[in-house]
């Protein structure tokens, strides 16, 4: 079922004119409960390569760093994804996040407790 859940949202994507490597960052950051694949960030990384990918990219990555609270998840897969393009993506990613850097020290105040009380902000920070 999730299987189908997934294909389904791709076909919707894809519909609306997003690009392949689009439809993989924002699966790749996406809500679910694991990290983001290794394959997937490979394919990322190997796309980051490409002048026009990188900056659909890079696009995608900052937007989700810009979400808040409940959506944590998109955050941290974000800065997952990023640390990984440091080490295998395009050159260019480490010069975009050193000029952009005080963007990421800020959320170092990032913040979210589930109504449990779990502190889910600490894997942001």
């Amino acid at each position: 079922m999730e299987y189908l859940q997934r294909i389904g949202k791709a076909a919707s994507m894809a519909i609306s004119g997003m690009t392949e490597i689009e439809v993989k960052v924002l699966d790749a950051t996406g809500k679910e409960n694991w990290g983001p694949h290794g394959a997937a960030m490979t394919e990322i990384a190997k796309a980051s390569r490409d002048r026009e990918s990188f900056h659909l990219i890079m696009k995608i990555l900052w937007q989700r760093l810009e979400h808040k609270h409940e959506e944590w998840r998109h955050v941290y897969k974000a800065l997952t994804i990023m640390e990984f393009l440091i080490a295998q993506g395009a050159e260019e990613v480490v010069r975009e996040l050193r000029s952009s850097l005080g963007e990421i020290k800020r959320l170092q105040e990032f913040q979210f407790k589930e109504p449990s009380g779990r502190d889910q902000g600490i894997n942001v920070r």
